[in-house]
């Protein structure tokens, strides 16, 4: 974990044997969410390098996991010891770590997950290009839709919650108003997988990159793009952006 204000300050959180597969802060980065390989979840005091919590083997490799803003619960891919939890995801409640629901209807693995900045909403993306809604405190399902044909690999949701981008591994993607339930635009963002997505603190620009290198910045309200930063040969894993959009 980076301290982006103090320069080249970091805390290192280990677990012997864990590789990380996924990871999630709290809004304060008090509190960090991680997913291992050693299909395991845990959470971790980041201040003071402490694990708070370990759940038991799951049954798969934890693709996504989000931590809630006050760090009151998470979300994962994979959750409990379910016949179908590879087509689940699991709403765990801290400080204990209990399973308290399921996100279900699932007939494909879920790949990426966002939740709103206030926590209310839930969105994830699965392997046949699928994203669903969920109302993240009872899982109850809100709103869905398959336009994507391939595997969604990223979901952002805007600051107020009004729109939901997706992209999926052929750089494909959608901008969704969920106030209004329709699509607003839809692009070939990129020749190559998207890997992330982020909207600036306005709601006016959106940040996208992708495996190709690239990273471009669109109008939420048109889908005009506006400019495109090249990053040599390197691939891009990830993606964020300052809450100014700068």
């Amino acid at each position: 974990v980076w301290n982006g204000r103090k320069l080249g300050s970091r805390t290192e959180l280990e677990a012997k044997g864990a590789a990380v597969s996924s990871v999630s802060l709290s809004a304060d980065g008090t509190r960090a969410l991680a997913g291992g390989y050693d299909l395991r979840l845990r959470l971790w005091d980041v201040e003071n390098k402490k694990c708070l919590w370990t759940s038991d083997e799951q049954p798969d490799v934890i693709e996504a996991v989000v931590l809630s803003a006050d760090a009151s619960f998470g979300v994962s891919t994979s959750p409990g010891l379910l016949s179908d939890s590879d087509k689940q995801l699991g709403k765990w409640d801290f400080p204990k770590g209990e399973l308290g629901h399921t996100f279900g209807g699932y007939s494909h693995h879920p790949t990426a997950i966002a939740l709103t900045a206030d926590d209310s909403l839930l969105a994830a993306g699965d392997m046949e290009g699928g994203v669903q809604i969920f109302q993240a405190q009872d899982g109850k399902k809100i709103q869905q839709y398959s336009l994507h044909k391939d595997p969604i690999s990223t979901v952002a949701f805007s600051l107020d919650g009004q729109f939901l981008f997706s992209g999926d591994e052929q750089g494909r993607g959608i901008l969704w108003d969920l106030d209004k339930k329709k699509m607003v635009w839809l692009e070939n963002s990129h020749p190559g997988q998207l890997v992330g997505a982020r909207f600036d603190a306005l709601g006016e620009t959106l940040f996208t990159a992708a495996r190709d290198g690239m990273v471009r910045t669109w109008k939420v309200g048109n889908g005009m793009r506006n400019e495109h930063f090249p990053m040599s040969d390197q691939r891009l894993i990830c993606i964020a952006a300052s809450a100014d959009g700068r």
